[in-house]
Protein backbone atom coordinates (compact mmCIF):
# COMPACT_ATOMS: atom_id res chain seq x y z
CA UNK A 1 0.00 0.00 0.00
CA UNK A 2 1.22 3.57 -0.95
CA UNK A 3 0.01 6.27 0.68
CA UNK A 4 0.14 9.30 2.33
CA UNK A 5 2.41 9.84 5.92
CA UNK A 6 3.17 12.98 7.22
CA UNK A 7 3.23 15.40 4.46
CA UNK A 8 5.32 12.88 2.21
CA UNK A 9 4.38 9.61 -0.09
CA UNK A 10 4.47 6.42 2.95
CA UNK A 11 5.53 2.79 1.85
CA UNK A 12 3.16 0.24 3.73
CA UNK A 13 2.94 -3.58 4.32
CA UNK A 14 -0.22 -5.39 5.02
CA UNK A 15 -1.89 -2.89 7.53
CA UNK A 16 0.66 -1.44 9.75
CA UNK A 17 0.01 1.71 10.61
CA UNK A 18 4.30 2.71 9.96
CA UNK A 19 5.38 3.21 6.30
CA UNK A 20 8.62 0.46 6.03
CA UNK A 21 10.04 3.08 3.11
CA UNK A 22 9.37 7.00 2.76
CA UNK A 23 9.57 8.19 -0.39
CA UNK A 24 10.50 12.24 0.05
CA UNK A 25 8.41 14.38 -2.41
CA UNK A 26 6.10 16.23 -0.99
CA UNK A 27 2.62 15.22 -1.55
CA UNK A 28 0.86 19.29 -1.77
CA UNK A 29 3.48 19.30 -4.71
CA UNK A 30 1.96 16.83 -6.71
CA UNK A 31 -1.16 16.96 -8.88
CA UNK A 32 -4.74 16.93 -7.54
CA UNK A 33 -5.33 13.29 -8.81
CA UNK A 34 -2.34 11.62 -7.40
CA UNK A 35 -2.83 13.34 -3.95
CA UNK A 36 -6.77 12.32 -4.04
CA UNK A 37 -4.86 8.53 -5.24
CA UNK A 38 -2.44 8.63 -2.30
CA UNK A 39 -4.79 9.80 0.21
CA UNK A 40 -7.25 7.07 -0.10
CA UNK A 41 -3.82 4.55 -0.62
CA UNK A 42 -2.86 2.62 -3.87
CA UNK A 43 -2.37 -1.12 -3.66
CA UNK A 44 0.48 -2.69 -5.41
CA UNK A 45 -0.28 -6.58 -6.09
CA UNK A 46 3.38 -6.97 -6.69
CA UNK A 47 6.64 -5.80 -5.95
CA UNK A 48 7.18 -5.03 -9.81
CA UNK A 49 4.04 -2.77 -9.37
CA UNK A 50 4.94 -1.16 -6.33
CA UNK A 51 8.58 -0.38 -8.07
CA UNK A 52 6.86 0.77 -10.65
CA UNK A 53 4.58 3.37 -8.73
CA UNK A 54 7.82 4.12 -6.74
CA UNK A 55 9.93 5.49 -9.74
CA UNK A 56 6.70 7.01 -10.61
CA UNK A 57 6.89 9.41 -7.54
CA UNK A 58 10.28 9.61 -7.32
CA UNK A 59 11.06 10.96 -11.18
Amino acid sequence: MVRTYDGKIGIFKNEEKSPFEIIDVDVSSLPQTDQLLLATGIEADSTAELQRIREDYES
